[in-house]
């Protein structure tokens, strides 16, 4: 599924149309790594829906690999040790694009559940 399936801090910045921010796994702002699969069909991306387009995602990955932060509830500090670890340039967006759109399938079960284990509403209107 192209995930590691483990939380991670990494500034998310808020969603300005979402009434009550979400401050993640324990309060700390970790969220768990979603599959990288069929990214074309779930879009807004991040947990709360904040960024567009996966170029936005990319660009968002660019400011954190050097050091900004775009959520004032997140310091430098509390970033997962991983983002360290990025180098990404605007120049070299399309190349991780290109590959993230191979990972699309037409094929899948593209049906919303009614409800999840969570007892969270299921689908929400961020847009």
């Amino acid at each position: 599924m192209f995930s590691d399936y483990k939380l991670h801090v990494i500034g998310v910045p808020e969603n300005k149309k979402v009434l009550i921010p979400d401050s993640g796994a324990d309060e700390r702002f970790a969220f768990r790594t979603p599959s990288l699969r069929n990214l074309r069909f779930t879009a807004p991306y991040m947990h709360n829906g904040v960024f567009q387009n996966l170029k936005e995602v990319l660009e968002f990955y660019e400011d954190i690999s050097v050091g900004k932060t775009r959520n004032k509830s997140v310091s430098k500090a509390m970033f997962d040790p991983l983002v360290d670890d990025l180098e990404l340039s605007v120049k070299e967006m399309s190349l991780p694009i290109s590959f993230l759109n191979t990972l699309n399938d037409d094929n899948f079960d593209k049906e919303s559940p009614t409800s999840v284990p969570s007892g969270l509403p299921v689908g929400g209107n961020i847009h």
